[in-house]
Order: C-alpha cells, then structure tokens, then sequence
C-alpha cells in the first residue's frame, strides 16, 4: 500500500537513476534522462494529489490518570507503553458485501483520492480483516453517501459494483507501537507499614528479566510512591488488594 515514505523510496530511487544515465543518458535514440525525470514528475504528482490518513505518536497508560483504582495481589496497577494513534473506521459488527465479509474491527485511513477514501486491515489488537483469513487487504469508503466498495481486480481502485451501504463509524484507533517497549508495576503484598511492588518490562510480549526490580514502599513515611518517573498515590493497602490513584505515568 503506498504511503508517504513508499512515494519517497521511489522518488529516491528515480534520482539516483538519473545520476547514474547523466554522463550516458541516450540509449538507442530514446533519452533515458527525460523518461527517468517523466518519471519522476509523475510520482510527485500522485504523491501531492492523494491526502494520506495521519498518524502520530502516543502513550498508552493504563489505568487513566487520576482515576481511583483497586488491585489484587500480582496484579499490574500500572502498564504504560508507547502507541500508535490512527484515523480509522470502526465496525461495532461484522457485515457482508458479495459474499466478502468484513469483520468487526478499526481499519486504518489509508489514501483520501477526492471521490473514495482507502482503508486497510492492519494487524494490530482490535484491528478487523477483509476477506477469509484477512485475505483482501483493503476497501473504499465512497463519500458521497459512505457506500463501501471491494478493490476492483487487486488494482489500488474500487469497484463500483460492489459499493453496498453499511454501518460504522469514524473513530481514532489508538494501537501498541510495533517492537515497543511495555512497562508495568504489580502490586506484590503488604508487610507492616510496606508494600512491595514489582517493576517490569516486555516486549512484543516477551518478558525482559534483566529489568526486572522489586521494591518496598513503608506508607507510614508518604502514601506516594515513585519509579522511573512514575507517581502513585496509595489510599489503603492489605494483603489482598490496593486502592490507588495514578498521578504520573512513567517517563
């Protein structure tokens, strides 16, 4: 699917070409330099046509601060990982057209072309397939009445035929970054006036142990505690839950 930085890998490439053929750029009477630089010109005019859907950087913190919460014994009273915020679609249902079936999901904003909007199913927690086993990797939205339509052919352009009426609705999705780095605090017990906590970290859903810390906070000097940046405010502990407030996540 293109993107931005697939249109700039091209253009790239496209230049280098064109340094290569500049001291031999006539071959068989054709130029190669003008066919290169055609070439080029008409990469950069699709790229400035086509408005890409936006994506930015995120923190995913779980639970929200400022929130009151209440964890038992090994449970995470704090996740934090960096995240990835989308424009999408969402489909609260899985819907039908010829036979294709969309399943419930986000799908991601792809390329708004002026008459259709391009989503793609990308693989990421809560994200939706196109097809048996995701086996079509995009639709169109057409806007002028929010019909959805099949690619025509597995050619980057829809099918009208197939535009049917369908339910969604368009929502931010908000995914783990890829390879990113999660971070967690557990509640671990309480002994006396402390209670221990355990911080760790994974990625890609593999613990990393050479991270791993455990630590005691006596509540009887504050009722806040900190790690690696983040603040927790702890409003009764015993030795099967914790009643807290997140007031910092980690930095």
């Amino acid at each position: 699917i293109a993107t931005k930085g697939d249109f700039k890998k091209h253009i790239l490439t496209l230049l280098q070409l064109c340094l290569i053929y500049s001291k031999n750029f006539t071959n068989k009477g054709v130029d190669m330099r003008k066919l290169l630089l055609g070439s080029l010109l008409s990469l950069m005019a699709v790229s400035a046509s086509a408005e890409h859907g936006k994506i930015s950087n995120e923190t995913m913190t779980t639970p929200n601060i400022g929130e009151i919460n209440t964890s038992s014994i090994g449970d995470s009273i704090l996740e934090q990982m960096p995240a990835t915020k989308a424009e999408a679609i969402y489909f609260s249902e899985p819907q039908s057209i010829n036979k294709t079936t969309i399943t419930r999901g986000f799908y991601r904003k792809s390329i708004d072309s002026g008459d259709y909007v391009q989503y793609d199913s990308y693989r990421a927690p809560n994200g939706g397939q196109i097809g048996s086993l995701g086996s079509l990797p995009w639709f169109f939205v057409r806007k002028s009445d929010n019909s959805v339509c099949l690619s025509s052919e597995w050619k980057v352009k829809p099918n009208e035929k197939t535009c049917t009426p369908l339910k969604f609705e368009a929502k931010d999705w908000v995914y783990p970054a890829r390879d990113a780095i999660e971070q967690r605090l557990i509640y671990n017990g309480k002994s006396g006036s402390k209670i221990k906590i355990g911080y760790r970290e994974f990625i890609n859903g593999m613990a990393r142990p050479s991270f791993s810390n455990d630590i005691e906070y006596d509540l009887s000097d504050s009722k806040q505690i900190g790690y690696k940046g983040a603040l927790i405010e702890v409003t009764d502990a015993n030795n099967q839950d914790i009643k807290y407030k997140v007031l910092k996540g980690f930095k």
